[in-house]
């Protein structure tokens, strides 16, 4: 079952403003009822609220605690992990001038899905300090992804120098270094935690 479809708008504005969300300020975060849904030390860095869901952006993953109606109790969680699923077409639309524009959009995509969240326009300079992390979060992403790939070719290069060479120990004592490399590429290439990006925009 997928999160969402394709090209749902997450954050569609169909009722007025009752999707528009304003920008929880960090140290007022953890006072919120979908902060329970973190992991142990996991580090929230933006969270958006409206009267129908939040969406909640951690040094992990992407998080969005949706329900069918602004009065309603009953919500479902979501939850994508950064580590397998990067972001990426980080968007930022800016509200007009005429009073029925009541609000300006973050987008991006995660997992093959498109998220678009509407805010309140009262709150459109905190958006785009949002989109600027994000930007720079999908940038790091994107850049990590090359150099995994980069590594993957390097190593099946080796992995045929070492399978033609006639010397079993070098063979054997380069394909231990080859694993004890790929585990430390692991940690900087595929890291669990993206708070060192994040944390140099939203304080």
């Amino acid at each position: 079952k997928k999160m969402f479809s394709v090209g749902t708008k997450i954050g569609a504005s169909i009722t007025g403003t009752a999707d528009n969300c304003e920008c929880i300020p960090r140290e007022q975060i953890n006072q919120q009822f979908s902060s329970k849904f973190l992991l142990d030390g996991e580090i929230p860095f933006i969270f958006l609220k409206s009267s129908k869901e939040d969406h909640i952006i951690t040094d992990r993953a992407y998080i969005a605690v949706r329900g069918e109606t602004a009065g309603g109790m009953k919500r479902i969680t979501y939850r994508v992990d950064f580590q397998g699923y990067p972001l990426s077409n980080v968007m930022f639309e800016s509200g007009g001038m005429g009073l029925t524009d009541q609000d300006c959009e973050l987008k991006f995509t995660i997992a093959n899905q498109n998220v678009s969240i509407d805010i309140r326009k009262s709150d459109q300079e905190t958006g785009i300090l949002y989109y600027r992390a994000l930007t720079a979060l999908a940038i790091a992403q994107a850049r990590q992804i090359q150099s995994r790939q980069f590594y993957v070719q390097s190593s099946e290069k080796s992995m045929i120098q070492i399978a033609a060479t006639s010397d079993a120990n070098a063979a054997q004592n380069r394909a231990a270094q080859n694993i004890s490399l790929a585990a430390t590429l692991l940690e900087q290439l595929s890291p669990v935690s993206y708070a060192s990006v994040l944390q140099t925009y939203i304080y």
